[in-house]
């Protein structure tokens, strides 16, 4: 994937200190030149963070697919900082990865760093940030997405493999099987979750996948208001349930497949009670991991946590504490190591629906009546 020309609106230096960013307000617009790019959004409001932004379309579909991450927060905070530093790490490690794959990025933290590394750079206002640790402000700019098709990811997206952009591209020029794609919050295989109740169900909103269409865009319009609702009853609502709500709402109007877990591979909770000490990932069919929500410290522990994820046989990754996982290859080893017992886990590749180098398959549970 190649950066898109230049649509001739404004033009910078070619010169790393000519990428610097300058604002021009016209009425409403706010206009963000960034890498030979004019990018911009319209607000709706300066006064309310509770306010849809308005995406201009200079900003709508630049790239046919890429990866697009958030790192926004109240004026020198710490947090803020960290998750950025996060996020540079993680965008770095992609680039190294797979060099052609776009990213973007939007952000309150204009840095030089943050120009050099993205492909796409958006300004989030901070009247946009309602707190300094919240999900609606996320939620508002994923409808602003440079990509035909986007994977928002958070700031601890680990890459692991190589693979990442053709497979991304594949999903791009495949025939369509979905509009909206996540995984699952809970640890729940194909026949647990085709037995059970879709009210079980949280999205794993880590990353979401998602087609630029007009009718994923009334699904986010409808996901913010009904986010928004939420925070006003209790501030930092969980954006997993708020989602899981829009969806239901509208699910007659939307395709919604899983991303496979090789794919989007992340420790997550049992259904039936695991503490979180003793998480485990979904179960990976033999083949590498591609992203790993996972936040290394280091470059050679993200290449041993990546070599350690992948594998030759269908295994579950059991979380022992923060920095530490074992592998189960069998119902034995998964109850021993979690300690705990009836918490069926999948270990015949038969019974799972998807292939390792696999983006998402579709996924009906969300449309049962």
């Amino acid at each position: 994937m190649s950066k898109p020309p230049s649509h001739g609106l404004c033009s910078t230096s070619k010169r790393r200190t000519g990428h610097q960013m300058f604002f021009s307000v016209l009425g409403s617009i706010t206009t963000l030149v960034v890498l030979h790019q004019v990018f911009a959004y319209e607000t709706l409001s300066t006064s309310s963070s509770n306010q849809l932004a308005r995406c201009a379309a200079s900003v709508q579909r630049q790239w046919p697919a890429g990866f697009l991450f958030f790192v926004y927060g109240v004026e020198n905070s710490t947090k803020t900082q960290t998750f950025l530093q996060q996020t540079l790490n993680s965008a770095k490690r992609f680039k190294k990865l797979n060099p052609e794959v776009p990213l973007g990025i939007w952000t309150t933290e204009l840095t030089d760093d943050v120009v050099s590394v993205f492909d796409f750079v958006g300004h989030i206002d901070r009247e946009y940030v309602v707190a300094e640790r919240q999900w609606l402000t996320r939620i508002n700019f994923m409808r602003c997405s440079p990509f035909g098709l986007t994977l928002a990811v958070d700031s601890q997206a680990l890459a692991c493999s190589s693979k990442i952009s053709a497979l991304l591209n594949r999903a791009w020029l495949a025939s369509p099987t979905f509009d909206i794609a996540v995984n699952s919050k809970f640890a729940l295989g194909p026949r647990r979750l085709a037995a059970s109740e879709p009210s079980v169900f949280e999205p794993h909103n880590w990353m979401v996948a998602y087609r630029n269409t007009s009718q994923v865009r009334e699904l986010f319009r409808e996901w913010f208001f009904t986010h928004a609702a939420m925070e006003r009853r209790k501030s930092r609502s969980d954006d997993q349930r708020s989602l899981y709500r829009a969806l239901r709402t509208r699910r007659n109007g939307i395709r919604v497949g899983r991303l496979t877990n090789n794919f989007a591979t992340a420790f997550v909770e049992d259904h039936q009670g695991t503490d979180k000490v003793h998480r485990a990932t979904q179960e990976l069919v033999p083949g590498e991991c591609h992203v790993f929500h996972y936040a290394a410290t280091s470059t050679e522990e993200a290449d041993d946590i990546c070599k350690r994820c992948a594998g030759g046989a269908v295994r579950v990754l059991v979380q022992g504490h923060a920095s530490h996982f074992a592998v189960a290859l069998n119902q034995a080893e998964y109850d021993q190591l979690t300690k705990t017992s009836g918490q069926t886990r999948e270990f015949a590749e038969s019974a799972l629906p998807f292939g390792a180098d696999e983006l998402a398959y579709p996924w009906r549970v969300l449309q049962r009546k």
